[in-house]
Order: structure tokens, then sequence, then C-alpha cells
């Protein structure tokens, strides 16, 4: 859970992401994370503004959306074709 503190707003928010997407995506969590596997809870509060942060995970979201897909097209190519030397 990371619980996010808008002094600005006065407004707290909660949130929940997997270690190994902040990891990945937010370099900054690598070091206090690192030794944190995705089974175990982490309870993280940040002080920052609140919206700009869901803005931040919404995008890591689709980034990560983005990633899978890429990868699916990949196989896909893999299996069927699309490079022109499949033999078939």
């Amino acid at each position: 859970m990371i619980h996010v503190i808008d002094d600005s707003k006065n407004e707290k928010r909660d949130f929940t992401f997997s270690r190994s997407l902040l990891v990945k995506y937010m370099k900054y969590f690598d070091k206090c994370l690192k030794k944190i596997s995705d089974q175990d809870e982490i309870d993280i509060s940040i002080h920052c503004d609140a919206v700009i942060f869901e803005w931040l995970l919404n995008y890591i979201f689709s980034m990560e959306e983005y990633e899978k897909k890429q990868q699916g097209n990949k196989v896909l190519n893999g299996i069927g074709g699309g490079g022109g030397n499949s033999g078939w």
C-alpha cells in the first residue's frame, strides 16, 4: 500500500501497486525495496501531489500493458510468420 499525502490540499490517498512495477519504473525505490519480494506487503508513505502521483501510476500501468502487447506480437510473429523465411 502506498499512502500519498498531499500537504498542499490536506489530502491523503491510498494506492495499491506491485513492488516489481514500482522498482521497474520508479528507480528511486530500487534501493529501498530491492530485498522485498512481491509477496511481502509494503507500506510506504509519500509526500507529494496526489494527482500527479496518480497520473504517474496510470502512465506506468499503460507502459506495462504496451510492453506486454509488444511481447505478445513478437511471439505471434515468431509462430506464424511475418518474417518471410518461415518455411511455409
